[in-house]
């Protein structure tokens, strides 16, 4: 933040993150090759400014922690959390071929200010 004099993107954590967590799954399969990091990656997770994220291993699906806040008066306030596993059901597609993923209800409350 020092050197930019701004507060890093979303999208510059998410980025940052990926690298490290592809450096520990390199670290952990000792490899460069792409079989041995994908075998190091799947199932594993990663903490990181974002928090925990994990891996799922069938579909590569990286989920962490989802949270719902509201600006008031200029600051974030925590409305609600969804832990990434509550969301992370792997199901079978129909057909059986597969993984998909089963919607989940989500009551969103008002997040605007009045």
């Amino acid at each position: 933040m020092k050197a930019y004099k701004e507060i890093p993107s979303r999208q510059a954590a998410s980025t940052y993150e990926a690298v490290l967590w592809l450096a520990q799954a390199v670290n952990q399969a000792k490899s460069i090759e792409a079989d041995a990091v994908i075998k190091a990656l799947e199932g594993s997770t990663f903490s990181g400014p974002q928090g925990p994220k994990t891996m799922r291993a069938g579909d590569h699906q990286a989920f962490m922690n989802m949270h719902i806040l509201k600006c008031k008066g200029g600051k974030q306030i925590l409305i609600d959390q969804t832990r990434a596993e509550e969301v992370a059901n792997p199901t079978f597609a129909p057909n059986g071929e597969g993984l998909g993923w089963v919607p989940q209800p989500l009551a969103i409350p008002n997040i605007i200010d009045s």
